[in-house]
């Protein structure tokens, strides 16, 4: 009888799919420059707005106006061909996700002494719980470096902000990247099975 019991749980386990984090990154180039696409991710899991002085913004796509961001499209809370990009005394980017993240990154491009960050938030907390800053100094001037938050403990990652440091030059963003961990879902005999991996 117990034997009989082991080797159903062994079947249950094999039915389930094993399925491991998926990445997905949104390079934001699907769309022409000058898109609006605050909920043009939804589908993807993410809407995006601009917050700061003034706003809300909408996020725009456009081309990079930093040398050494990605083209055709970065994104932008001003209107398309309007360098720069974005700076934080005028406002930055809002990345809420459907669903917690374990891991989200984004690609910065610095000019001049840009300075970048990107921060993590949760569910019901206005402060960011992890904060990581960009590489500065004349090396990493138009050069794209990926900035990457992590959930930590019990913090799921539910929403980003990124932008420039507040007094120094813009800088490009670009390159959105997050991981999902899928539910393998297989139907047996007994039902259906749903698991996390």
């Amino acid at each position: 009888m117990l034997n009989t019991r082991f080797l159903i749980l062994a079947i249950v386990l094999c039915m389930c799919a094993t399925t491991s984090a998926a990445e997905i990154l949104i390079d934001f180039d699907d769309v022409v420059a000058g898109t609006v696409i605050n909920s043009h991710y939804a589908p993807q899991g993410l809407t995006l707005i601009g917050v700061g002085n003034g706003g809300p913004f909408d996020v725009i796509t456009q081309a990079p106006c930093i040398p050494g961001s990605s083209a055709p499209n970065s994104i932008s809370i001003f209107p398309d061909g309007f360098c720069p990009e974005t700076f934080d005394n005028l406002g930055w980017f809002r990345v809420e996700f459907a669903e917690p993240q374990p891991r989200v990154s984004i690609v910065a491009t610095q000019s001049g002494d840009g300075a970048s960050y990107l921060k993590a938030f949760t569910d019901g907390e206005s402060f960011p719980f992890d904060q990581k800053f960009g590489q500065s100094g004349p090396a990493w001037v138009n050069v794209p470096q990926a900035i990457e938050v992590l959930a930590s403990n019990s913090r799921m990652i539910t929403a980003v902000e990124f932008g420039a440091i507040q007094g120094t030059l813009p800088v490009g963003f670009d390159d959105l990247s997050f991981e999902i961990t899928p539910v393998a879902t297989e139907r047996s005999s007994w039902g259906t099975v749903k698991a996390t991996f």
